[in-house]
């Protein structure tokens, strides 16, 4: 398997666990949303399961969907560093919910989560494409979801330039 491949496979996952760990943090803190931060949590982790088994099974055989990851390596690191402290940040000093909400709009507008997204709604191209698309079926676009609780709960949602990263 291609190192670049692996590589990139390899971040993808680390994003995913990134942003569930941050939604585990969301899901402690607001009761209220409880449930709905645990939904996004546990489809993140699915995602990297996805991403894992794909590792695992399809991309030895060349078979990975190619469009998963041509995303730059660097951006991916650069979100998975921001995740990550924003979620050590947030055990120690939990943020508002709107600040919680709006954090994870941006980080579903992200570089790594948007390209997985448009990935899961474009055309199938590959038998491996349908597999994963498949696998993921029920893991609906979380940004559009942050924006319909966000509208239910009156939680204003920031305009202007989002961090994307």
């Amino acid at each position: 398997m291609d190192k670049s491949v692996a590589s990139a496979i390899e971040a993808c996952v680390e994003l995913e666990r990134n942003v569930a760990d941050l939604y585990a943090v969301f899901h402690a803190v607001f009761p209220e949303h409880a449930d709905f931060w645990m939904r996004l949590c546990i489809e993140e982790q699915n995602h990297a399961a996805l991403f894992n088994s794909g590792h695992k099974y399809f991309a030895p055989i060349g078979k990975f969907p190619a469009d998963l990851t041509s995303v730059s390596l660097n951006s991916l690191q650069v979100v998975n560093d921001r995740v990550r402290s924003l979620a050590v940040r947030y055990r120690k000093q939990p943020p508002s919910v709107e600040e919680a909400f709006n954090v994870a709009l941006s980080v579903e507008e992200s570089v790594g989560e948007v390209h997985f997204q448009r990935f899961m709604e474009a055309p199938t191209r590959s038998p491996g494409d349908e597999v994963f698309r498949r696998l993921n079926r029920d893991d609906k676009d979380h940004a559009e979801r942050l924006r319909g609780r966000m509208r239910e709960f009156g939680i204003p949602i920031k305009e202007g330039p989002r961090d994307n990263t």
